[in-house]
């Protein structure tokens, strides 16, 4: 199996995710036991819906389908508009259970190995799938998911930190981005102290059970701080994610440096990050 993120794990804090390096191919398609023969059992959605690439499959009515999908959507044409993230083609299954007995149930059935999460995103050489049960904080995880599925399509991921920097920064609802993300107080205290995780630092993780929270807090905060701190920043992320989405397409083995490209742009970086965040 490639090196690839074959799976993204949403958790209640403090994140624990894990890289799953190792699950075999085919357990993804014994996950739709009505495609695989050697299920144990044959699974009736109750509801089944499609648009775009995303294909919703619940065990009960989804009554509230429509603000579904406009997250959904909303997710997908923000990451356009913002970053220049190409639509995507190949379909994104997302798998909703209405209590969360039932969701382990599944999970244990046919993803035994993995562990035990509210909200898991796979996806290797085929579509990507989302698990999920029904709770008050649903909205939150299936932005967080959607994503890592629509940055990470291919056959190889983006580095951890700027995966996980945006999945931290689009789970929150469009009009409270800017100010509301729970990270945000975090980050203002560690930055009168003695800052951040440098983007070097952030680079050098590439496994989950290594990354932190504060590595995830130090994450966002950098792509909060691209994104917003002035235009000339967002249009580096933009043209730094394109990169990184040639590189997967061409399989070359190295990544475009970002934090050189930042301080040219910004010379006292450290002194300009201080002052995006105190000024929040």
């Amino acid at each position: 199996m490639s090196c690839s993120r074959v799976a993204s794990l949403c958790g209640i804090p403090p994140r624990c995710n894990l890289q799953l390096r190792r699950i075999v191919a085919g357990c993804l398609w014994i996950a739709f036991s009505f495609t695989n023969a050697r299920a144990s059992e044959t699974r009736q959605w109750t509801t089944e819906i499609q648009s775009g690439p995303f294909q919703i499959h619940c065990d009960f009515e989804l009554h509230d389908a429509q603000t579904v999908l406009a997250e959904l959507d909303a997710i997908r044409a923000d990451l356009e508009r913002l970053l220049g993230v190409q639509p995507r083609e190949q379909a994104i299954h997302v798998v909703l259970f209405s209590t969360e007995s039932e969701y382990r149930r599944y999970m244990h059935t046919y993803f035994p190995k993995l562990p035990e999460r509210r909200a898991l995103f796979i996806q290797h050489r085929g579509p990507g799938m989302l698990f999920a049960f029904w709770h008050p904080d649903i909205r939150a995880d299936l932005r967080h998911e959607v994503t890592h599925a629509l940055i990470n399509h291919g056959n190889r991921s983006l580095p951890l930190w700027l995966d996980e920097g945006l999945a931290e920064y689009f789970e929150i609802e469009h009009g409270r981005r800017f100010r509301e993300n729970p990270n945000q107080p975090g980050v203002k205290a560690v930055v009168k102290k003695k800052g951040v995780s440098s983007l070097k630092e952030l680079k050098r993780i590439d496994e989950l059970d290594r990354f932190t929270e504060a590595h995830y807090r130090d994450s966002w905060a950098w792509i909060h701080f691209l994104i917003h701190r002035r235009q000339e920043t967002r249009e580096l992320l933009k043209r730094h994610l394109s990169e990184h989405v040639a590189l997967r397409s061409n399989s070359l083995p190295a990544g475009p440096d970002l934090e050189r490209e930042l301080r040219y742009l910004c010379p006292n970086l450290e002194a300009e990050f201080r002052e995006h965040f105190e000024n929040l």
